[in-house]
C-alpha cells in the first residue's frame, strides 16, 4: 500500500518551515505496514500534482490547519481529478473541528484528534469493508447526504509508545532547526488557543530518557 502524507502551503510573506511533526509521526508509526512519504508544499521545489502522480497512492492524506484551509481544499480538488481512485484523508486541528465542512469540501474521511493509531487501523482495514467502523472517523452516509461521526478514539496513555520521526539528513535541510516534540496538551483553556479543544486540557508527556534519545538522534 501506498500512502502520501502532505502539508499544505502556508499563504502570506512569510514562509512555515517547521517540519510536519503530526505528519511523521504517523509516518513512523505505519512505516512498516505501508510504503510512505511526507510532502511538504512549503520547502520541497518538487511538484506534488508529479510526485502523487508517479507514486499512485492508495491513500492520500492532508494535514487541515486554520491557516491552510483554503490551500488544502484547492489541493484536494486538483488531486482528486488525477487520482480519482485514491482515498483523501483530512486530519489536523482544524479538520478535527469542522469534520463536516471539511467532508463537504470533498474529503472522504476525516481523522479526528491523535491521527497514528486511527491510520493504522485505517490501513490495515483498507482492503475490506470495515473502515467505516473504525473510532476517531468522520465520513459521508451517501444515502441521505449525513455526516456520520464514530465515536471519539481514546488518547494515547503513554507517549513513548510512539517512535519519534527520524528526518534524514536530506529532510533536515528543508528546515531552519530541527523540532522536537515533547508533551500533548495544555492544562489551560486560553481564549485565543484551540489546545484546550482539542486535547480536553490533558496533559500527556513523554518520558525524559526517551526525549534525550531524540535530542541525542539530531545531535
Amino acid at each position: 500500500m501506498k500512502i502520501l502524507l502532505i502539508n499544505p502551503p502556508f499563504k502570506g510573506e512569510k514562509k512555515h518551515k517547521h517540519a510536519p511533526l503530526g505528519l511523521y509521526y504517523i509516518s513512523e508509526y505505519i512505516k512498516d505496514i505501508a510504503d510512505v512519504k511526507v510532502f511538504d508544499c512549503n520547502v520541497n521545489n518538487s511538484n506534488v500534482f508529479d510526485i502523487a502522480e508517479k507514486m499512485e497512492p492508495d491513500i492520500i492524506g492532508i494535514s487541515v490547519l486554520t491557516p491552510t484551509v483554503k490551500s488544502s481544499i484547492n489541493l484536494l480538488k486538483i488531486l482528486k481529478e488525477k487520482n480519482d481512485r485514491c482515498l483523501f484523508v483530512a486530519g489536523g486541528i482544524h479538520a478535527s473541528s469542522f469534520p463536516d465542512d471539511m467532508i463537504f469540501a470533498g474529503f472522504d474521511l476525516v481523522i479526528r484528534g491523535e491521527g497514528e493509531l486511527t491510520f493504522y487501523e485505517l490501513v490495515t482495514r483498507f482492503d475490506s469493508n470495515k473502515i467505516y467502523e473504525i473510532d476517531g472517523i468522520s465520513f459521508l452516509d451517501k444515502t441521505n447526504r449525513k455526516v456520520i461521526h464514530r465515536k471519539d478514539r481514546k488518547r494515547i496513555k503513554n507517549l513513548d509508545m510512539l517512535e519519534f520521526p527520524k528526518l534524514s539528513k536530506n529532510e533536515l535541510e528543508y528546515y531552519e532547526y530541527a523540532s522536537i516534540i515533547t508533551s500533548r496538551g495544555c492544562a489551560y483553556q486560553c481564549y485565543y488557543c484551540s489546545s484546550s479543544y482539542y486535547w480536553n486540557k490533558i496533559v500527556k508527556t513523554r518520558s525524559i530518557e526517551s526525549i534525550l534519545c531524540e535530542i541525542n538522534y539530531y545531535l
